[in-house]
């Protein structure tokens, strides 16, 4: 009975510090962002976009701290495979809903094709066999028109790939209309040297969160998700 005098507070301490890390460990989620702007990029050393500040907004009504790490579209399932992040927002594609799942809308942005000069395409039927370029995985609500046969090719940054369409290798380039206007600007491509924007739709960029992320801090999320509309942008 002595010995177990003596045990008691060593384990009540124990259990106390046990629970205290778990805490700490919940306190901070993982994020990985696409890095593209407006909605996710480094500038001057800081982390600035539309999707870095919902993703602070949203962690911060569920109470808990976020840590962002900026890397390439194909990177980011891959990160949450691997268990290094805990969630995202962005698109739906086929790598992503493998290995996380939604839990809702935060922000609709315009899809949209936008084609090379001297093209006479005006609208989504013309596309036919059309070879479109297209951040890896993206556009997939381009990708489902089967029925346009169109030859998809991924891009290694849309700055280049607006390049290219200004030279006529890409019969159209596929982005949302927040990201044609930024790198356009980049480039240094004016509006004229390029062909007719052709709307695919309006597509949601949702919250995903890792599928085995602990059900107390997905409730958390969905209901810190359920206090604000989603964003949308014209």
């Amino acid at each position: 009975m002595p010995v177990m005098r003596h045990l008691l507070p060593r384990v009540a301490l124990t259990c106390m510090l046990l629970w205290a890390s778990s805490v700490s460990a919940q306190a901070v989620l993982k994020a990985a962002l696409f890095e593209v702007a407006p909605y996710a990029q480094r500038e001057g050393g800081e982390l600035r976009g539309l999707y870095v500040d919902l993703v602070r907004e949203l962690g911060a009504s569920a109470g808990v701290q976020v840590e962002i790490a900026l890397m390439p579209f194909a990177r980011v399932p891959h990160a949450l495979a691997q268990g290094e992040v805990e969630l995202t927002i962005g698109f739906s594609t086929d790598a992503l809903a493998a290995v996380s799942r939604p839990l809702g809308p935060v922000v609709w942005v315009e899809s949209l094709v936008v084609m090379r000069p001297g093209s006479s395409a005006t609208d989504l039927p013309q596309l036919q066999g059309a070879l479109i370029g297209r951040a890896r995985g993206g556009c997939q609500d381009l990708a489902q028109r089967v029925d346009l046969h169109l030859r998809l090719t991924d891009v290694s940054s849309f700055e280049s790939a607006l390049r290219m369409l200004a030279l006529g290798r890409l019969d159209g380039l596929c982005l949302t209309r927040d990201v044609l206007h930024h790198y356009s600007a980049m480039a240094s491509i004016e509006r004229h040297r390029l062909g007719a924007e052709i709307l695919v739709g309006q597509r949601p960029a949702m919250l995903y969160v890792r599928n085995d992320l602990a059900p107390d801090m997905v409730a958390k999320l969905r209901v810190a998700l359920a206090k604000r509309r989603p964003i949308k942008l014209e």
